[in-house]
């Protein structure tokens, strides 16, 4: 009987592990980059690309796109913190599927100081929120394509920025 306990226990524990590593398998592989931009008419997500792959889509002439939505940030009692983020996905995708452009991870965090008194709000000071956008795009910039010198000067991540210091940044 207890020889009988022994084998269904280690059986189950054979099937447990084996459940574990197809589900592990199947969550956890990466797959090949399905976005290639060959038909010209679609856009790509720089997330889904290896390095490779995004240095022969990253050329000059190509756009970049950065999404900038809240993910956490008062709307109301009515919405989620997240609604900037949905609305800045939803409008990515649109890009994507319209324009042969290359769009980066959205920016998820940025100054929204008027938030701050709603529990669960976030902000940045609008030094640190300007200064990633800025780096993000000298990143990419630096590696010698996807951001020329004629669109940075014409760079404003968005109103609540002050233009004069971000063109300054954006020249050094």
């Amino acid at each position: 009987m207890q020889e009988q306990h022994r084998v269904g226990s280690a059986f189950r524990f054979v099937l447990i592990l084996l459940g574990v590593w197809v589900f592990a398998t199947q969550c956890f592989a990466q797959k090949p980059s399905t976005s290639k931009m060959e038909n010209g008419n679609r856009g790509v997500l720089l997330e889904n690309l290896s390095w490779d792959e995004a240095e022969h889509i990253l050329t000059p002439d190509r756009v970049v796109v950065i999404a900038l939505g809240a993910e956490s940030k008062e709307h109301g009692r009515h919405l989620q913190l997240n609604n900037d983020w949905v609305m800045a996905e939803y409008l990515k995708n649109r890009v994507l599927a319209a324009a042969p452009v290359v769009i980066a991870p959205t920016i998820n965090y940025s100054f929204y100081p008027a938030f701050l008194e709603y529990p669960g709000s976030t902000s940045l000071e609008s030094h640190a929120a300007r200064d990633m956008v800025v780096e993000i795009c000298h990143t990419l910039a630096l590696q010698g394509r996807a951001v020329s010198t004629s669109s940075t000067q014409e760079f404003r991540p968005s109103n609540h920025f002050p233009k004069r210091p971000t063109r300054s940044v954006l020249k050094a």
